[in-house]
């Protein structure tokens, strides 16, 4: 992924701005090589035998570490955007989403006693209709708050809002589909 990112970024290819991050981020057949390896990383995981990390501490360190390996991989993301977006928009994260998600699967540290309280699962439950809505969200208050609001805290007041309204809207179509399931 890295190196078809690379090759597609707009400083390897004069192919247009848009292109690398059209075939990288949006492309169904490139998305398929992530569907892959999470399909792949599940089979691992379900087929392979678990190997819990009983010990609160051990279990808390890898956590953090792969939280901080996501942190690290959001910086490296900013630095590179606009530069090689071939390989900033799937393939920088993915190494360090499976590295998340194998973590998170098999640990029993300080995070997973956090991330399993009610209101974070409920939270959880609703991302199904919020991936599906948040882009609109996102793009329409951007287009809203250029217009009306010029400020030190632009990105603090539209993430707020695109969470308000993303959840808010999300909580609607959960709502919905219920009813709908229902008669």
């Amino acid at each position: 992924m890295a190196v078809i990112g690379f090759i597609l970024t707009k400083k390897s290819v004069l192919i247009g701005d848009g292109f690398a991050f059209w075939f990288t981020y949006i492309f169904p057949g490139y998305r398929l090589l992530e569907f892959a390896l999470g399909v792949l990383l599940g089979w691992l995981y379900l087929n392979t035998e678990k190997k819990e990390c009983s010990k609160v501490v051990f279990s808390t360190a890898l956590e953090c570490a792969a939280v901080i390996a996501f942190i690290v991989v959001i910086k490296v993301f900013h630095k590179m955007e606009g530069v090689y977006d071939g390989i900033c928009y799937t393939a920088l994260f993915t190494p360090v989403s499976l590295f998340l998600v194998e973590v998170f699967a098999m640990s029993r540290g300080w995070f997973m006693k956090l991330f399993n309280n009610p209101i974070v699962l409920w939270l959880g439950n609703l991302s199904t209709y919020t991936f599906l809505i948040h882009q609109v969200v996102i793009r329409w208050l951007r287009q809203m708050l250029d217009v009306h609001y010029s400020g030190n805290h632009y990105v603090l007041v539209l993430t707020i809002l695109s969470f308000a309204i993303t959840g808010i809207a999300a909580m609607i179509v959960q709502y919905l589909s219920k009813l709908k399931t229902k008669n």
